[in-house]
């Protein structure tokens, strides 16, 4: 009976043997391995990967005293430095190639997280104390992490949208919490400190906008004057925001709508930093002789938020029948 339970353990033994040895080999024809180096030091770690096979994680750079995040992208490890400091790491990356981690400012072994962009790195800042990580980021360009709060006892998840961090703590739940996913609907998930004490995962599912952007328009000049025919450059100013989902760029637009049917200029619009735009438009100083009441031109800019909700406003420039005539046309 011993003899036969030692053939039996023998027999098991060599049946793992085969079976680990079996699945390596058929990992080995599954996959190809790519070595995507180092930064010039001697270690790299790949921490995540987008859609196009592009990765970031850290290296050590040439001399082994620092170790900075980099971005691999089309067989190149480029290194995306630091906040200032020694330290870096990218640990999540989307399918525009935005990365987001931590890096340590300069002199201090404090680390921040960033937002590595087009070329640029942006310190995100914290919620007010001295430590912050960025551990996803959406292909809208939204990062989410955790950051320490004013006194440094407590780390409460984020959100980076639009430039600005947002403390995301659930209400009512305790102490700490953390946020390590976001999607492209903006949902977030993490972990924290219930209302009984004890750790559990939470998903975050935002409150759709349903505002449209808040748009002013001013075009000047109101009235063409004289008649002659000649093109005029009307100025149109105003802004375009958003205070919930954020204004979609590529929607802002600007469009004329001519009673006359000859002159409808339209395009794009190019926001600045605080939503104001500047366009020039060249409108014709005519009217027809008999029209008493001017010729009217109406300007409506509009714009969508990154919900989809649309918000238009509306000018007039009027080429005026006499010079006793004129005014705009009250903004619809």
């Amino acid at each position: 009976m011993m003899q036969g339970q030692r053939f039996a353990t023998l027999f098991g033994a060599s049946a793992l043997v085969l079976m680990l040895w079996s699945a390596r080999t058929m990992a080995a024809d599954r996959f190809t391995v790519t070595d995507l180096g180092t930064l010039g030091g001697l270690s790299s770690v790949g921490y995540a990967i987008n859609d196009r096979g592009q990765v970031t994680g850290t290296s050590w750079i040439a001399d082994d005293a620092e170790y900075h995040a980099f971005l691999y992208s089309d067989g190149v490890m480029i290194d995306l430095g630091t906040l200032g400091g020694t330290l870096s790491e990218g640990q999540a990356i989307n399918n525009r190639g935005q990365v987001t981690g931590h890096a340590f400012l300069p002199g201090v072994p404090v680390g921040h997280a960033f937002l590595y962009s087009d070329g640029v790195t942006t310190d995100l800042g914290t919620l007010g104390g001295s430590l912050s990580v960025g551990h996803a980021i959406n292909n809208r360009g939204q990062v989410t992490g955790e950051s320490r709060i004013p006194g440094d006892a407590e780390w409460h998840a984020f959100l980076y949208s639009d430039g600005v961090m947002t403390d995301i703590h659930p209400a009512g739940w305790l102490q700490s919490s953390r946020a390590f996913g976001i999607n492209d609907q903006g949902q977030i998930v993490g972990w924290g400190t219930n209302p009984d004490g004890h750790i559990h995962a939470f998903r975050l599912d935002p409150i759709r906008d349903q505002t449209p952007p808040k748009i002013t328009i001013a075009a000047t000049p109101e009235t063409l004057w004289p008649p002659n025919g000649k093109l005029i450059p009307v100025t149109i100013v105003a802004t375009i925001t958003d205070a919930g989902s954020g204004v979609d760029p590529s929607t802002t637009a600007y469009a004329v709508e001519d009673e006359y049917g000859s002159v409808e200029p339209s395009g794009s619009l190019t926001l600045g930093q605080d939503g104001r735009y500047t366009a020039t438009i060249g409108l014709q100083a005519s009217r027809n002789a008999t029209d008493a009441n001017g010729r009217q031109y109406i300007i409506t800019v509009s714009a969508q938020d990154n919900e989809g909700n649309t918000g238009s406003v509306a000018t007039g420039v009027t080429v005026p029948h006499d010079q006793g005539q004129g005014g705009s046309i009250a903004a619809r």
